[in-house]
């Protein structure tokens, strides 16, 4: 078995998505982590708002405050 970021369990890693989320540091920084979900919980964030489609939407998260979070 394999324990996913969310905390499921999955026989074959080929079923996780992979996905870069929002996330906040300790100090309470905005970050990004880096998580593998499965299917069900990666479109629970998907459809919360968490999920960073690319490089550029990561970006705009790390460096645009003046988003509503």
């Amino acid at each position: 078995m394999i324990k996913l970021s969310c905390g499921h369990e999955i026989h074959d890693i080929d079923y996780a998505c992979d996905a870069a989320i929002k996330d906040y540091d300790d100090f309470g920084r905005r970050a990004i982590s880096y998580v593998h979900y499965c299917e069900g919980c990666y479109f629970d964030a998907m459809n919360s708002g968490l999920v960073l489609m690319d490089g550029d939407e990561e970006a705009r998260w790390l460096t645009n405050f003046e988003e509503s979070e």
